[in-house]
């Protein structure tokens, strides 16, 4: 079996996942309201009643309404409940209901037990299903579970071979993704993207695993064709990504993104304002002022002053103008990490990304 088969298979398990969860919590969860809607269901079959009373008894077809509440007294509360909620019914159109209320007709004893035991089957048969339904939804849930658990640990192999390859570059990205959730949170992204975000940030420079270690711990200016090269690790970064899993998309995305210029002038796809992914806006100013204010073996790094200059006279070109507004801002306010700065916010934040995969979470939303 190939890689794309695998990798689909397991964004149709999660996506069949959703489904399960969301009618595990709407049908067969324990609930503390389950008295409730026990009540509910069992004055919707006095409701029935009442209007196949009023209509002219059970000569009509609107007693067929009455299979409603106990089928859904099977499947809320199992066979027992069921065939509890059909007796109700049984009774209800049974010995004190006419069979035509004009006429003054009674109903033969035979016709309302015959039908009174059909609710029964029909309200336990209800109720098997329910709880065949029911494992099978624990068992797509602890899928669901273990693909979260497999998806997180992909993520975190990925971000250890950045780290292998160069240790710098692992502690720079570490800070880009902290600081771009703090960025997101200013800019309003909801908590589905700021985990995106996050992890865009941790696996920005990813595809430089497939570039030469020449030419990136070179210690002078690359030449044209060693510039090219280097150009190429956004799309290897995405293409590790998606070869992971699909469901990574919205990262890979970012990742072949963060080199995108505002203006339309960036690469790989000369993507221009908004319709460059906003995490790879973020992550493109982040990243470039790390560079900006990091040593290099052929120059010496800029000033803070400096790069947020160089930032700011370039925002509206290279940079999202209101991005740039925002590190401005915040990093005047002392609440973004640079340099060595280990704040508890970003332990906090790598334990809350590093914990389970983000697909989890957003199943569960």
């Amino acid at each position: 079996m190939t890689n794309t088969n695998i990798s689909s298979d397991k964004s149709t398990a999660l996506e069949t996942s959703k489904v399960a969860l969301w009618l595990t919590d709407a049908l067969f969860s324990r609930r503390r309201d389950s008295g409730i809607i026990l009540l509910v269901v069992v004055l919707l079959e006095f409701g029935i009643a009442t209007i196949v009373y009023v209509t002219g008894g059970t000569k009509y077809v609107y007693l067929q309404f009455m299979y409603l509440p106990v089928m859904l007294g099977g499947l809320l509360f199992g066979s027992i409940g069921g065939v509890i909620v059909a007796g109700i019914a049984g009774v209800l159109l049974g010995p004190f209901m006419p069979l035509d209320l004009e006429k003054n007709l009674s109903q033969p004893t035979l016709s309302w037990l015959v039908r009174t035991g059909f609710f029964c089957l029909i309200g336990g048969s209800s109720g098997v299903l329910s709880s065949l339904l029911r494992q099978r939804m624990r068992m797509i849930e602890s899928v669901a579970q273990e693909l979260s658990v497999t998806y997180g640990r992909t993520l975190h192999a990925l971000v250890s071979l950045v780290q292998e390859r160069d240790d710098k570059t692992a502690d720079h990205s570490e800070r880009v993704a902290y600081n771009a959730v703090v960025i997101g949170r200013e800019l309003g992204i909801s908590q589905d993207n700021l985990e995106t975000l996050y992890w865009s940030g941790v696996l920005h420079d990813l595809g430089k695993i497939g570039i030469s270690e020449q030419i990136i711990n070179k210690p002078g200016p690359l030449t044209p064709s060693e510039r090219l090269d280097m150009q190429r690790h956004p799309v290897i970064g995405e293409r590790v990504l998606l070869n992971a899993s699909p469901d990574f998309a919205p990262i890979a995305k970012a990742v072949r993104s963060h080199h995108e210029r505002w203006d339309g002038r960036g690469y790989p796809d000369q993507l221009k304002g908004e319709t460059i992914p906003v995490e790879a806006r973020v992550v493109t100013v982040l990243d470039v002022f790390e560079a900006l204010t990091s040593k290099r073996p052929y120059r010496e790094p800029m000033s803070t002053r400096e790069a947020i200059l160089f930032l700011r006279e370039n925002a509206g070109t290279h940079f999202d103008a209101q991005i740039v507004d925002i590190f401005t801002s915040l990093h005047h306010s002392n609440k973004l990490a640079f340099g060595d700065e280990q704040p508890s916010d970003l332990i906090e934040m790598q334990k809350r990304y590093g914990a389970k995969s983000v697909l989890l979470n957003r199943l569960k939303l």
